[in-house]
């Protein structure tokens, strides 16, 4: 028989905190991410999960200390130069997530804890699996596609504040994206290149 316990990701709740962009509107002039509560993806809203489902090095270190995921990532990222902020976007995780974690507004969940704990294992030595190695490849294609669009913005003589009047969000919002401390969604990805003049070709890759 299996045992079951509370589940780490919504702390036996049973709900869990998630965001939605909010589009621009006639009363909501620049959009915005906001949040909702729904069930736990973990559990199914139960609150709790088989004990067999766990089998993270990171699950491991957090209940044998009885420590948070987040004060356990802060004790491992002591000794790595990359700012934490950094940490989570080379994780794929949104520095929003980091900001929010950081002023207590949110715990965070096991499989958003595992991805930075394992690019954190990554700049500390450890030897990249094949799947590390292609998300090193997408993120390396992404910093580059960014950087492309700072230039074009600036080759247009643009301010971040025209740019951001022409996508319509705020200045703010736009450092962010090219700085990098915030990743766009899709939708808000497209709008930036529209606005830029720029696009996207699908087409298929060279096989590897």
């Amino acid at each position: 028989m299996k045992d079951w316990i509370s589940c780490p990701e919504c702390n036996g709740t049973g709900e869990q905190e998630y965001e939605q962009n909010v589009p621009m509107g006639y009363d909501n002039p620049y959009g915005y991410v906001d949040t909702y509560m729904d069930d736990c993806t973990n559990c199914a809203g139960s609150g709790e999960i088989e004990t067999d489902s766990l089998d993270d090095e990171l699950w491991l270190l957090h209940t044998r200390s009885m420590k948070s995921y987040w004060q356990s990532i802060k004790e491992m990222h002591k000794g790595i130069t990359v700012p934490l902020h950094l940490v989570f976007i080379k994780s794929g995780v949104p520095t929003s997530t980091y900001y929010r974690t950081l002023n207590g507004k949110t715990e965070l969940r096991h499989d958003t804890a595992s991805k930075i704990y394992r690019t954190m294992e990554l700049m500390k030595g450890a030897s990249p699996s094949p799947a590390d190695k292609r998300k090193l490849k997408w993120l390396e294609a992404y910093q580059e596609m960014i950087l492309e669009l700072a230039e074009q913005r600036k080759e247009l003589g643009w301010s971040q504040e025209e740019l951001s009047f022409k996508i319509g969000c705020t200045s703010s919002l736009i450092h962010k994206w090219e700085t990098q401390k915030r990743i766009p969604s899709a939708f808000l990805f497209t709008c930036w290149l529209d606005a830029l003049g720029c696009k996207i070709q699908i087409s298929p890759k060279d096989s590897e």
